[in-house]
This record gives C-alpha cells, structure tokens and sequence, in this order.
C-alpha cells in the first residue's frame, strides 16, 4: 500500500469515526425539527440551559439575558419598543 493509499485510508476512518459520533446529534435533531414550535422552543430553551455562560459573561449579564429572553419570549412591550428603535 502506497503513501497516499494510506492516508486514504486513515482520512475514510476518521470520517467513519465523526459520522459515528454525529449519527445520534443527527437523528435527534431530525425528530426534534418534527416538534411543533412551542415544543421546540422550550427544548431550545432547556438545551441552552444546561450550558456554561461563555467566559467573561457575568452572573448579573445573564441574569439581563434571561430576563430579555423571558420578556421577548411573552411578546412584552418593552420589547417591541426596543426592537422598532
């Protein structure tokens, strides 16, 4: 087996190795697209919860965060002001 045969070979395992690892993120995501919006939208929201804020983002940054998230979620009019300015 030549060179480039073996590189060939090793980049098809590597492939078949992220395919494996990917195949259940794909499958859950094709079921979780069949959701209807709401649903999708509260297991975003749970997804997103179960994250570590990214680094610099304080506790009281995300507090604002999610209070912005629960405003604009519930169609608060402050949030629609902002939004049109």
């Amino acid at each position: 087996m030549g060179a480039s045969q073996r590189h060939r070979a090793m980049e098809n395992d590597r492939n078949a190795g992220y395919r494996l690892v990917m195949e259940p993120a794909a499958k859950l995501l094709a079921e979780a697209m069949q959701l209807p919006a709401d649903e999708r939208e509260d297991l975003a929201a749970k997804l997103l919860d179960s994250l570590e804020p990214p680094t610099g983002i304080s506790i009281e940054d995300q507090d604002e965060i999610e209070r912005r998230g629960a405003d604009a979620r519930s169609g608060a009019d402050e949030v629609k002001r902002d939004l049109l300015q």
